[in-house]
């Protein structure tokens, strides 16, 4: 399988790691003649998740699970292989699209026989309509719709044409707009895309940067037509409800307890070899509680576990008995986790306070005790496979007495004797306490945190851990509530464009520049970067950006992750790729004895 466009957004492709499982089972075999050669449909996949996603709407979600579940549902005119070159190929085009000579006009010709899930062709009014949505600026999709900034709009050709017309050369042009197609007889029943255009959504932009009045903008009739879509498609029930051409369908989503899919019989590439699925049903458990489900795998009432903790994997998955049922297997994704300082805390805006921060974190210690060797210190959020990635910037070491030296110099002090450093900060005095914010049931984020506090605690500084459910906690961030966020990104392997995170348009709310990061060379590089055609320019551009992350420290970066899963063996064709999640349900197949769920819903 391939990767789609929108998890290009979050993750681009990078390089292959591909490592097939073993072809034994969990089930008794001496007895059983089984053929593992020949691919047949049946069984389900039961696929543990951590927790339920934010939404599942690609448009506007933003968390890994989501675009994990929606690539099942879900396609876009363009796809990416999984292997080196990564080249971009066909999937609901006919072909990659036509582009001007001035790299500002890109023509797609969609498959006639591509259909959605209720039977309805896909065409170039739906192609239309995506880009519309994505354009909206009342459209909940902040992070998404940069990448289209260079996209002035698009131009229905004939039924299967669809040119989309720029405004100045972006190198990811033909990737972006070769994204997700949306139906639009779904998801705009009342035909509101339809009320406005492209020039109406620039005009309500440009009135926005002309102050003309809101209420006088939002008076005019295409602009109550973009909130009326703009309504339809933030809203709970889109979320739930998500639609669109993909080998599997949307079932059932029962909060924090599990996704059903279930195979489309009449999928549009079911007859093309290298797009058969096989699986009846995948269905994604949710257990927030990584303990309790290592629990159900052993128990098989779960198939596949992703994220395992490194000591669950190191310490529980070497029995007899569980390599009788099981693989597991471990590689690299180009993921890396952070600490999240707000520089706009009062705390945290002074960038020797931030430096500090990084000579005082022991990330070997973190690498070595918490993750049992499993990961790699991380200097910035270029892959360090990647051409782009700048291995001239040595890690910052542990050293406490330069990070003591340097909150010093920042005039920090334990003026009264209480073991907390103080300062006075905008004329009042303040103790260096903070707090330490990510999500439960990540207990690698929560003991990494409690093994930090106690570490600052030496050096005067005083932090304690808060933990929120995951939608909570994402909405704290996005609205930038919090002094020190512990997070994972997933990073470029290939032709990086770090805009939507680190640019200064982004630090908004919503935007995905959460530390609100502002520095005006990271936006020249940044919008130089996407403007460059050559990759060896590109890199230059890149280098320097690494640069300038490591001299400031923003985030303080901590670890690439060693990514640890674990599959039932009575699966067959289990590939492991570099692109987060790192794996793809849609291959699988069960030979038939093997098959544990034939024909029924999994009780789970």
């Amino acid at each position: 399988m391939k990767t789609s466009i929108k998890q290009l957004v979050l993750a681009f492709c990078g390089l292959a790691i591909v490592a097939g499982c073993g072809k034994s089972s969990g089930e008794k075999q001496s007895n059983i003649d089984v053929d593992f050669n020949t691919k047949v449909a049946g069984d389900q996949g039961i696929l543990h998740e951590l927790s339920d996603p934010d939404k599942l709407n690609p448009i506007t979600s933003t968390g890994a699970s989501s675009t994990l579940i929606e690539n099942y549902m879900f396609e876009a005119l363009l796809s990416q292989e999984n292997f080196a070159p990564y080249n971009l190929i066909p999937a609901l085009a006919e072909s990659l699209p036509e582009i001007s000579e001035d790299k500002l006009k890109y023509t797609f010709k969609i498959r006639k026989d591509a259909h959605f899930q209720d039977g309805h062709s896909v065409d170039a009014y739906d192609c239309l309509f995506t880009l519309k949505t994505i354009k909206n600026p009342f459209v909940d999709d902040a992070p998404l719709r940069n990448y289209f900034n260079a996209a002035k709009g698009a131009v229905v050709v004939d039924e299967h044409t669809i040119r989309y017309e720029c405004t100045k050369i972006y190198f990811k042009n033909d990737s972006f707009l070769g994204y997700t197609v949306y139906p639009e007889h779904y998801y705009d029943p009342e035909g509101w895309a339809k009320k406005f255009t492209f020039e109406d959504i620039e005009s309500y932009n440009q009135g926005l940067i002309d102050k003309i009045p809101q209420e006088k903008l939002e008076a005019r009739p295409a602009v109550i037509a973009m909130k009326k879509l703009a309504e339809k498609i933030n809203s709970k029930d889109t979320d739930r409800a998500p639609m669109g051409t993909g080998p599997y369908k949307f079932e059932a989503w029962d909060q924090g307890d599990k996704i059903v899919l279930v195979k489309d019989p009449n999928y549009w590439r079911q007859k093309e070899t290298k797009y058969e699925t096989w699986l009846d049903k995948i269905i994604f458990k949710i257990i927030n509680d990584q303990e309790v489900a290592l629990v159900n795998l052993k128990a098989t009432k779960i198939d596949f576990m992703r994220g395992i903790k490194p000591i669950q994997y190191s310490k529980q998955l070497d029995t007899p008995k569980f390599k009788e049922n099981f693989t597991k297997d471990d590689f690299f994704l180009p993921y890396y986790y952070y600490l999240g300082w707000n520089n706009e805390h009062p705390i945290f805006r002074d960038v020797k306070v931030r430096k500090a921060m990084t000579y005082l974190t022991d990330r070997n210690l973190i690498i070595n005790n918490l993750m049992f060797g499993q990961g790699k210190i991380c200097t910035g959020p270029i892959y360090f496979e990647m051409a782009e990635y700048n291995d001239k910037i040595v890690p910052h070491p542990f050293d406490p007495k330069k990070g003591e030296a340097l909150l010093a110099e920042a005039g920090w002090a334990d003026t009264d004797n209480d073991g907390i450093l103080d300062k006075i900060v905008d004329g009042k005095k303040v103790d260096f306490t903070f707090t330490f914010l990510t999500n439960q049931g990540n207990d690698i984020r929560k003991n990494l945190a409690i093994i930090l506090a106690d570490s600052y605690k030496k050096s005067g500084i005083l932090a304690d851990v808060r933990t929120m459910e995951w939608a909570v906690f994402l909405d704290k961030v996005d609205t930038h509530q919090f002094d020190c966020t512990i997070l994972g990104w997933v990073g470029p392997v290939s032709q990086p464009d770090p805009y939507q995170i680190w640019h200064s348009t982004q630090a908004k709310e919503q935007g995905s520049n959460h530390v609100s990061w502002k520095d005006k060379r990271t936006d020249e590089l940044l919008e130089l970067n996407r403007e460059e055609l050559d990759p060896e320019i590109r890199k230059k551009y890149m280098h320097e950006f690494q640069e300038i992350l490591y001299e400031n420290q923003p985030y303080t970066f901590l670890f690439w992750v060693k990514e640890r899963v674990a599959v039932d063996k009575r699966f067959q064709n289990v590939n492991w790729y570099p692109v987060r999640p790192g794996f793809d349900a849609k291959e699988w197949w069960v030979p038939t004895p093997l098959q544990r769920y034939s024909n029924k819903l999994a009780s789970n």
